[in-house]
């Protein structure tokens, strides 16, 4: 597979920041991978919950037992460098950061933001956002 085919036509999905809740940035994603046809591997993320929408949740990225090709990322600005380093562990393919909040809103979010390159250096991981809803 190409990176291109990770984003476009992956095998397994996390959703992480998954919701129960189908209207909330981290809940349509998954509701879409779970009703609309998708039909490989769905992995919610969310600590706070054993299940979400039905499907068995994972309390964090590295949780998860089987190999990621794309993980959608749906959390807090100030946790989503973390959730990137567990992708890199993970060895999880292509991450898209919904999430906003970085460089557009203040000099902490520009320095978020500047960090992620960083983080996925010398790693298999590539990064598309942040906020990337349109993309999706």
């Amino acid at each position: 597979m190409t990176t291109l085919d990770h984003l476009l036509t992956p095998r397994s999905v996390a959703v992480i920041g998954a919701s129960d809740d189908p209207t909330r940035i981290g809940g349509r994603p998954l509701n879409y991978f779970l009703n609309h046809g998708f039909q490989g591997e769905i992995y919610p993320v969310n600590p706070k919950r054993e299940v979400v929408q039905g499907t068995r949740a994972y309390p964090t990225l590295t949780d998860i037992p089987g190999e990621v090709d794309f993980a959608l990322v749906a959390v807090p600005a100030p946790l989503v460098n973390d959730v990137i380093r567990e992708a890199v562990a993970k060895k999880v393919k292509t991450v898209m950061i919904f999430s906003s909040g970085f460089a557009e809103t203040n000099d902490q979010g520009a320095a978020w933001q500047a960090e992620m390159p960083e983080i996925i250096e010398g790693s298999q991981t590539r990064i598309i956002g942040p906020n990337c809803l349109g993309v999706y």
